[in-house]
């Protein structure tokens, strides 16, 4: 048995997100592993660095496998392709050390949340919010401004994300390109739909519906839960770093996205 590591991609809306779920429903894990299974002839478990929501999307998904048989990276993307819908994508294959742990072994990752403010359109509409308001940039920049340290986050976890270690350091950015602006998040490590309530704060500020010192009390470990979340569609996981490598699909990052602005507030 040899481990290697998959980088993968995947549009997120037509499945229950990314883990396998008991009941018969269709997510990212289940194709992946019935698809390594035709292959290896044999049941085949993976190891991911994380997981999401249903409809959440990811640019470059860390997926660990161990399997027997040796073929070029070639045909094994061309294997797996043939198995995958079409919204999932294999962008590379590589090697790794056995001890190797996609989960674990993370350093970093980084989200982003787009929003589309131009008219309505099917293109950017799966991978963004529509944003039919103004937006207050220098508003925006203090608010995540004031997201960003090490602090205890667990107001912004639901359920389950409460439990254990809720200390996360994390840093905010936000950029534009034309109509579509991309709030950039970057941690240690993210609790349960976590990010999805960060963005819903940002965009509760820039609605009027909470001010800064609103938000501050949310920051406070005994302060209140955040009540929102902002809809799956508009996130995306971008970027793993790991210590002796990083995990991105550059091409989508430098083609679509706005690079993140330096904060200045």
């Amino acid at each position: 048995m040899r481990p290697y590591l998959l980088v993968v991609s995947y549009w997120g809306r037509p499945f229950h997100g990314f883990q396998m779920q008991r009941a018969a429903q269709p997510t990212v894990q289940g194709h992946l592993e019935r698809a390594l299974s035709h292959i290896e002839g044999r049941p085949v478990r993976i190891r991911a660095a994380g997981r999401t929501d249903t409809g959440v999307h990811a640019a470059a998904m860390p997926v660990r496998i161990d399997i027997s048989r040796e073929m070029s990276r070639r045909k094994w993307l061309l294997a797996l392709h043939g198995l995958l819908p079409q919204e999932i994508q294999i962008r590379d294959i590589q090697e790794i050390p056995a001890d190797f742990d996609p989960r674990f072994d993370a350093l970093r990752k980084t989200y982003v949340y787009c929003l589309w403010l131009g008219e309505r359109t099917p293109f950017w509409a799966p991978y963004a919010t529509p944003w039919p308001f103004p937006l207050d940039e220098e508003n925006l920049a203090k608010t995540l401004f004031l997201l960003e340290g090490t602090r205890d986050f667990r107001a912004f976890a639901r359920a389950h994300g409460k439990r254990g270690r809720t200390l996360r350091s994390l840093t905010a950015h936000w950029g534009r390109k034309g109509q579509l602006v991309a709030l950039y998040f970057a941690s240690d490590g993210f609790l349960y739909r976590m990010v999805r309530s960060l963005a819903a704060a940002v965009l509760a500020v820039q609605r009027g519906r909470l001010s800064l010192d609103d938000l501050s009390a949310y920051l406070d470990p005994k302060g209140p839960s955040f009540p929102w979340t902002a809809p799956s569609q508009g996130l995306t996981l971008l970027q793993v770093d790991y210590p002796d490598r990083v995990i991105a699909d550059l091409a989508f990052r430098t083609t679509f996205l706005p690079r993140p602005a330096i904060q200045d507030v």
